[in-house]
């Protein structure tokens, strides 16, 4: 009964070390579409729910298991408008390169279902943090 009471422990034990969510990598691979977008300043963040064409596919932005991505926009007559480019990805940076131009944006957070991303831009000499938020098509 001993014997049974011990196994019984350790096989539970080892179900609680294994199970943790944290283990895997959520990854970037696969179909976004645009959620939210806006500015952050100060630690804040305001924020306003992506537009899409009304009826038609979600502007999305596509990132490949080769390190290629596609940005599709429709327009008001549901027609797509297609970008392709590559992408690399280092920890919490992804540098993007459409048309020969490289972006280079912060991931602030990436789950199985959402993916937040800052970039920073300069217009006559002001820094602008800009926020985009994805979800997992």
């Amino acid at each position: 009964m001993k014997n049974i009471l011990k196994v019984a422990v350790l096989v539970l034990s080892m179900s609680f070390v294994g199970c943790s969510s944290d283990d895997d990598e959520a990854s970037i691979v696969g179909k976004w579409n645009f959620s939210k977008e806006g500015l952050a300043a100060q630690g804040q963040e305001v924020l306003t729910d992506y537009t899409h064409a009304t009826g038609c596919t979600k502007d999305n932005v596509e990132f490949k298991a080769d390190g290629t991505i596609s940005e599709t926009y429709y327009d008001d007559a549901c027609a797509a408008s297609t970008s392709n480019g590559t992408y690399t990805k280092s920890g919490n940076t992804v540098v993007v390169t459409m048309d020969g131009v490289a972006t280079t944006y912060e991931v602030k957070q990436l789950s199985g279902s959402t993916l937040k991303v800052y970039d920073t831009e300069s217009i006559d000499g002001q820094s602008f943090t800009n926020v985009t938020v994805f979800t997992k098509n």
